[in-house]
């Protein structure tokens, strides 16, 4: 025995509990002895064809879809619909991006917030190529007074302004303000760092430089040569892109290398941005032409220095060899203040721009054989079979 220990009986707290309902009287009590569980699962069977036929409903208004969708998962029946669940949403996102949805629909925010979570929860990654979204908005859509809406609302980064934007921009907004929201989650999550304000900036910069490309299209105007690229070196979308490489590559975040990205831009990050954009130039600046715009670095540099296209085109391509030197004297600095794979995606934005461009534009209007080059490196499989051919060719080749 224990010592201190005693054996004595002690009194217990008693709850009161009621015996259970839940005898074997009552679960045998549950069973058919009849045909009723046949009957039961016919018209389970018959609701699940009708739910399937309102799912997949194409007269059906896209948002009364999406609500349909949000009750069924509430009701913890969306595994009896997924394929139709998937299939609803696949012809709603087309109709979004073709929008249809946004001309022939009232849309609140509850319903573009309803859209894009039923879109993630079902692994639609709608607000990919936000960039390219946005751009087009600017180019495109827009009226200035529009633009000057847009611009304000993320400068102001408040969900509150979606209301005051037209309805083809709410959509775009809020797929923006939440995806960096979500962002700036998950980084102060894993680091431990506010990222929200540092991605805002840069999504209003980049706002603010289409906006002033707008102005210049709409009046006719074509600025001095600088005073483009100032812009051109925000506008191409490269700082932006290097913001978020820098908060998703990097392990440990530095104030030195934050200023490096938005007050004075680091090599890097400059030169890459100007590769991306001369690169594009070069490739766009005839359909631009044609299409009467009057802002590329090509139009700008031939309207200041009075020069040819062609001498145009010769100086811009040296700039690009330029930028590439610097670049590469930058790979091997030892006081860099970013971290090697953010250094590696810097020449990767490089070198993705110049591939991309380099037969024209294989962005906006790429032809058969940017087309193929895409297919041969990201879509058509390469069996073991090919690639041994591949390898006997070469020996061959070099005996």
């Amino acid at each position: 025995m224990v010592e201190g220990y005693s054996q004595q009986p002690s009194e217990r707290r008693s709850a009161h509990y009621q015996p259970t309902a839940w005898n074997s009287d009552f679960v045998e009590s549950l069973k058919n002895h009849d045909n009723t569980d046949e009957i039961q699962k016919q018209r389970a069977e018959k609701l699940k064809e009708d739910v399937r036929a309102m799912i997949g409903d194409t007269y059906a208004n896209s948002l009364t879809i999406l609500e349909l969708i949000d009750d069924i998962q509430r009701l913890g029946l969306s595994y009896n619909f997924d394929k139709d669940i998937k299939r609803a949403l696949d012809k709603i996102i087309l109709s979004v991006n073709g929008n249809n949805v946004m001309e022939d629909q009232k849309i609140g925010v509850h319903d573009i917030a309803l859209y894009f979570r039923l879109c993630r929860q079902h692994g639609h990654e709608v607000s990919q190529a936000l960039v390219t979204t946005i751009d087009d908005v600017y180019d495109v859509y827009g009226s200035l007074d529009e633009l000057e809406l847009f611009t304000a609302a993320v400068q102001r980064w408040d969900i509150e302004v979606v209301e005051i934007l037209p309805d083809y921009m709410k959509l775009c907004f809020l797929a923006l303000y939440n995806t960096t929201n979500e962002m700036g989650y998950d980084i102060l999550k894993q680091k431990g760092v506010n990222i929200i304000p540092h991605l805002k900036r840069a999504w209003a910069d980049l706002c603010k430089t289409f906006l002033k490309e707008a102005k210049w299209c709409s009046n006719r105007e074509t600025p001095t040569f600088k005073a483009y690229l100032d812009n051109a070196l925000v506008s191409v979308s490269g700082v932006l892109i290097s913001v978020h490489v820098y908060f998703l590559l990097t392990e440990t975040i530095t104030k030195e290398a934050l200023e490096c990205l938005e007050k004075k831009l680091h090599p890097l990050v400059e030169c890459s941005s100007l590769i991306f954009r001369f690169s594009n130039d070069l490739a766009t600046s005839k359909a631009e032409l044609e299409r009467g715009e009057s802002a590329n670095s090509i139009l700008c540099y031939m309207h200041e220095t009075g020069s040819s296209e062609r001498e145009a085109r010769k100086h811009i391509s040296s700039l690009i060899e330029e930028a590439w030197k610097k670049m590469n004297k930058e790979r091997v600095a030892a006081d860099s203040p970013f971290e090697k794979p953010f250094i590696e995606t810097a020449f990767n934005l490089a070198r993705i721009a110049q591939c991309t461009y380099q037969n024209g534009d294989g962005h906006g209007a790429p032809d058969n054989k940017a087309k193929n080059r895409v297919l041969s490196v990201i879509i058509e499989p390469i069996t073991l079979m090919q690639r041994l051919q591949h390898q006997s060719n070469l020996l061959a080749t070099v005996s």
